[in-house]
């Protein structure tokens, strides 16, 4: 079965993505899906797409250290809002 995650905001700087995610936890039952919002800082390497967890906000220790996440928090980097966007993710149960 393939879940979806909900992309909900991306701010983006050359090759570097912040990405603010709604995520599926791919459980039968669960009521409360997708959970979330998440973020994550993506970028290409190697032509593979690369994505690290950063947290549920910016403001977390782990996410201020990253420059990129710090300029955006001061303000330099800006996101936009658009509509909603869902990619296919395996959950396991294919």
């Amino acid at each position: 079965m393939k879940a979806k995650k909900i992309e909900v905001q991306r701010i983006r700087d050359g090759d570097v993505v912040l990405r603010q995610v709604m995520v599926p936890c791919g459980k039968a039952n669960c009521t409360k899906c997708p959970h979330g919002p998440y973020w994550y800082r993506g970028r290409w390497s190697r032509g593979k797409w690369r994505e690290t967890y950063i947290g549920k906000s910016l403001t977390c220790e782990k996410a201020q250290r990253d420059p990129f996440v710090a300029a955006v928090l001061r303000g330099e980097k800006h996101g936009r809002m658009f509509e909603v966007k869902e990619e296919e993710v395996d959950d396991g149960n294919a």
